[in-house]
């Protein structure tokens, strides 16, 4: 394969989006199980499932967000040679893995 062929079959836009549906589907994915842990604790705990909801919902939105933002920021360095994004998202994702985790335990732990 010649250097120019190479060069057309690498899309700047293609990692971007890659990354940015990757997040997308962790939030999904925290939104379903989420969904699932409020449902089971609510007829037996109703205040931690209010309060688990309450806390997790906007951290899941703020998430799905930063992912759209990122991918714009990120799409728009490769094409102009700028800064890549920071860790911010990942931030957001890793406390709302925790919040998801913490409740999954409570509900374990009480039965």
């Amino acid at each position: 394969m010649s250097r120019d062929d190479r060069a057309r079959v690498w899309s700047a836009g293609a990692q971007p989006e890659r990354t940015a549906l990757a997040w997308s589907r962790t939030a999904l994915a925290c939104t379903a199980l989420l969904g699932l842990l409020v449902r089971q604790l609510l007829p037996d705990h109703p205040v931690a499932a209010i309060g688990l909801a309450a806390t997790a919902v906007p951290v899941v939105v703020a998430v799905a967000l930063a992912a759209r933002a990122r991918y714009r920021a990120g799409h728009h360095a490769l094409h102009r040679g700028g800064a890549l994004p920071d860790g911010r998202l990942a931030a957001g994702c890793v406390l709302l893995t925790t919040l998801v985790a913490v409740a999954a335990a409570v509900f374990i732990a009480t039965g």
